[in-house]
Order: structure tokens, then sequence, then C-alpha cells
């Protein structure tokens, strides 16, 4: 559309990428979806309402009857399981950026983390050491070893919170047994999204967990800052936990813990200390469910621990008796301690050893018979190798790996 020589069209598409861009640049922190995919949920089975207002009870109940010899130094260890769902090799970030998340999880719910002193004195006395701690899976559902990580190509450039890639038919990854694992996607989230979870008791079993934006999980590697401290997971995990945003989700909204302080609304950037409403002293706005950056989240409180203690004492209950985080008692002759993957390939396939370390012949054969690729590994420890097949033609192969005590032969498929 033009009149006297203006492109009106053009005009009009430029200020709508103006103003979208004006709208994402001033979010002081991307969205925490949680509130929304929950109430999507219950908007899609209004039962849920009751289920939630049912577990509201169990959690309340066992707070309340809680005594000394539940409430002990015992410390609950969650095995987890993170799917890494990538478009572009960016999003398939390193096991050292997976660790480091996990590392941060167990700082921050440990009350370990280095910023402790930025707690202010007021709310030293009710910050809290959890008692819940995390690692990676070294059991899979299967019983198998594993380092608690799959990877998965995907051609979907994007996911939103429809949780898509909670399921392999959608481009996504297929959940390890929820009553067992945390299961953590991470991938390419849209929207501006950090992250959502799913509470506990409300969803289905095979959604249960939580999705993480590869930009803001871990603290090195693909991480943007301000949200580059591990944070919005450790947020996520809260909910999981059974945890609401410490605003209630409302104005002066109520998040069911006695010893956070109600507040207006949900907090951004650093606030100065004290920031006062809904006639409160200070909002605490570096409590790890508020939404302020991750340099100004620093601690739990101790209503938030029972909270959390509670959910693992009734509607996550099996998670206590889970084998995922027992590591298997391996020997050098056990074919458990190999890993091949993908198959088929496109050309490079990775090899996981799982024994402390171990020493062996690998040889690649096609299918009439010739060795094609042969390597001596010495003293492999609990890593994964990258084996480059880019130079063979597509067919069909066995690879071949000779320890002193074990043969181990697996078929795969080369399709470049």
């Amino acid at each position: 559309m033009e009149y006297g020589g203006i492109n009106y069209w053009g005009l009009i598409i430029t200020l709508f990428c103006y103003l979208q861009t004006t709208f994402l640049l001033g979010q002081d922190r991307p969205l925490c979806s949680t509130y929304e995919y929950l109430q999507n949920q219950k908007k899609l089975n209004p039962y849920l309402i009751e289920v939630e207002l049912a577990n509201e009870e169990k959690i309340q109940r066992w707070i309340k009857q809680k005594s000394s010899s539940r409430l002990t130094n015992t410390v609950i260890t969650i095995p987890v399981v993170v799917h890494v769902v990538y478009n572009k090799a960016e999003q398939n970030i390193s096991d050292a950026q997976i660790r480091s998340q996990i590392e941060a999880l167990n700082n921050d719910y440990r009350r370990l983390n280095a910023d402790t002193g930025l707690t202010p004195e007021i709310f030293r006395p009710l910050a809290a050491d959890t008692r819940i701690q995390f690692q990676l899976a070294q059991q899979d559902p299967a019983g198998n070893p594993t380092f608690g990580i799959t990877r998965k190509f995907t051609v979907k450039d994007t996911f939103t919170s429809i949780d898509s890639v909670k399921f392999k038919a959608s481009g996504g990854t297929d959940i390890w047994n929820n009553e067992h694992y945390l299961n953590i996607w991470v991938c390419n989230l849209s929207k501006g999204l950090l992250g959502y979870s799913q509470s506990p008791g409300v969803g289905l079993a095979k959604t249960d967990g939580l999705v993480i934006n590869y930009r803001y999980f871990g603290t090195i590697g693909t991480v943007n800052s301000p949200f580059n401290l591990g944070r919005t997971t450790t947020h996520e995990v809260g909910h999981w936990l059974n945890l609401i945003h410490i605003w209630g989700d409302s104005k002066c909204g109520n998040d069911f813990v006695a010893d956070t302080p109600i507040q207006a609304d949900a907090s951004s950037r650093c606030k100065p200390f004290p920031y006062p409403s809904c006639n409160n002293y200070s909002d605490m706005f570096m409590n790890y469910m508020d939404y302020s950056y991750d340099a100004c989240m620093n601690l739990f409180t101790i209503g938030q621990r029972d909270r959390m203690l509670a959910t693992l004492n009734t509607l996550r209950v099996r998670l206590l008796s889970s084998p995922g985080a027992q590591p298997l008692n391996l020997t050098a002759s056990d074919e458990r301690i190999f890993e091949l993957y993908p198959n088929p390939t496109s050309g490079f396939l990775y090899l996981k050893s799982f024994f402390p370390a171990v020493s062996f012949h690998l040889k690649v054969i096609d299918s009439v018979g010739r060795i094609r690729l042969v390597r001596d590994i010495e003293n492999l420890a609990p890593q994964t190798l990258n084996v480059d097949l880019s130079s063979l033609a597509n067919g069909m192969y066995i690879v071949q790996i000779k320890t002193p005590e074990l043969t181990f032969a697996k078929r795969i498929i080369l399709d470049h």
C-alpha cells in the first residue's frame, strides 16, 4: 500500500517488529510458564482442580504432623536424567555444562552456594539447607549403566510449553519412569521462555518433569547472562517439588509457606533492600521462587524446605527408593560397560565406557569381512569417545571391541 510515495505496509511491518522487539527487551526476566502450564492442564481436565486440593491437604497434614524423626539430618538424593533435544550444534550442550547444572542445584539446595552472605540479616534465620541433593542417574530404567544423559537430534527448530519435547513421536524424547527419576528436557524454547515444570500429582505421568531452555541451563557453555548461574533450574525444580511462586501468582497472594513474606507481585532484576509491599518489611526477592536475576537469588526458607520434604514423603514418595542413583558393580567382563550410539549413524559414532578404566582394541568391519578401522585405546576412563566413520561408505558394519576379559560386538548402520 503506497500513498504519496510512502510504503505504508512497510512502515506498519517495521513498527510491529520494533514494538515486538521492545516488548521482549523490556522483559526483565524471560518467562517461567509453570503457572500458565498448570492452568492449561486444569482447563483441559477440570478434575485436576480436585486433585490439586486433595494433594494440598496431604502436604499440609504431613507438615502439621511432622516429627523430629521425620525431619532428621538424612539427605535425600534424587536421580536425574537430562534429555538433550537439539536442532543445531550449539543446542547439543556438553556433558560438562550439564554437570555444572547439577553442581549448581546441589549448592543451592544444600545452601552451599557462595553467595549466602548476600542474604539480608533479617532473613538469615529463615534460610535453609533443604537436605535434598541431585545426582545424574547411574542406572537407566532397564537396570543398565548410564551417565544420566540422553541426546536426540530433532528437525524442530523450537519447542513451546505444550509438551511436544517430551515425546519421541513429536520430535522429542520419551520420559524415563517419573516415579524413579527427575526428568529434565533441555531444548530451544520459543517466546522468551526460560522453562516450565509440572507440579506433582497434577498432570500425566508421561509428561512429569521440567523443560529448560538450553541458554539458561548450567553455569558454563551456552548460558546467557543474567540467567547464567543455574537458578532457572533451581526455580523449576522447586515447582516440581510443589513450591509456588513466592507472590502466590496473584497480587499479595498465598504461596502456602508461612515464613515467606506476602508480596505484591513478581520481582525483576535486582531490587534494592528493603523493598516493602503488602505491608511487609521487605519482599524476599532473593528467594529462588521469585523472578529476580540469578545473581540476586540465594535462599530457600525453612517453610519451603518442609513443603518440599512433605512432597517427597507423600506425592513423590517412590523417589526415595529409586535405584536410579545406585551405582552398578560392573566387572571388566560385563558387556554393559560399553554403549554405542546413535544407530543408524550419519558418520560419527559415540562410544561410552562405564568402567572406571579400561583398555581395549577396536575394529570396524564391513559387511564382507574387511577391517576398515582399527584403534587401540589405553585406560579409557568413564567418558564418551568419538569414532569418526565419515570416510566410510553407507552400509552395515560390525564394531568389535576386545578387552583382556571380553569381546563385544555390535552391528551398526552407516547412512550419510
